[in-house]
């Protein structure tokens, strides 16, 4: 074993690129046990008709909140994710691999879904004016979108744009996974460059150690910028929280939006 004389003579963790497979397995991992946004969507949907999930991933939120009345359709770009939602087979849950910015669909919907940040993925207005105008044309009479985004508040606009975050959460076969998330904003661009860092500790003897990690770009726009583009989509805000405990969204100190969208 090398001894190191400080912490500035330790070489650099190396991260290899993670796979969109695995990604989607530790996705799972990691979101199984959130809740909060299931419980504010089945106490806001209606409770009759049809509803579309945008960026549904393996299923998480679709499959609760599909019941005997109430249709629900899940769209996800992501063949992997897709695969591990239509495992479980429940009546009136259906999957489309499906692009959100060209919805292909000859029905309406009484309330369309876009939840956890799934919206933020698309980094241009352009794209997000005509995603949102396109699915307001699949709304039903007085049909609402429900959608959660991520604005940067000015711990990250104000702090040289970069914040980091980490979370801990247990592997189901054993040992731990860590998981770092960085954050570079850029307010020429109004974007912001994730890094996704998994460092997997399987604790096991033979097993090794991996260091993984992707990065992708989102939308980084503040909260008068998003207003603008729903009404360039003909879309407005019927309602706001700050939280799924449903406290007042502050746009200075706020990092999560949660709306309601009427035409």
């Amino acid at each position: 074993m090398e001894i190191y004389q400080s912490y500035n003579d330790e070489p650099e963790d190396t991260f290899s690129s993670l796979s969109e497979e695995l990604y989607c397995d530790l996705y799972e991992i990691e979101m199984e046990r959130f809740s909060d946004d299931i419980v504010f969507y089945r106490k806001n949907l209606p409770v009759w008709g049809s509803v579309l999930e945008v960026g549904c991933g393996t299923g998480r939120i679709t499959k609760p909140l599909t019941t005997k009345n109430r249709i629900v359709v899940g769209i996800d770009i992501s063949l992997h994710m897709l695969k591990k939602a239509v495992k479980e087979k429940i009546p009136n849950c259906n999957y489309i691999n499906m692009d959100m910015k060209q919805p292909a669909f000859s029905i309406n919907f009484d309330a369309i879904i876009i939840p956890y940040n799934t919206l933020n993925l698309l980094p241009r207005e352009n794209d997000i004016v005509s995603c949102l105008a396109n699915f307001r044309s699949l709304l039903t009479q007085n049909g609402k979108i429900y959608l959660q985004l991520f604005i940067p508040d000015k711990n990250l606009t104000l702090n040289s744009g970069r914040a980091f975050q980490f979370q801990m959460f247990d592997k189901p076969e054993g040992g731990k996974i860590i998981k770092e998330i960085l954050r570079q904003y850029s307010a020429e661009s109004l974007t912001v460059l994730v890094e996704e860092r998994y460092r997997i500790r399987p604790m096991k003897k033979g097993y090794e150690n991996q260091n993984l990690n992707h990065f992708y770009t989102i939308a980084g726009f503040p909260y008068d910028k998003w207003v603008s583009l729903f009404h360039q989509a003909g879309l407005h805000i019927v309602d706001s929280w700050g939280d799924y405990d449903l406290n007042p969204f502050h746009p200075q100190d706020s990092s999560c939006l949660i709306a309601i969208l009427g035409c």
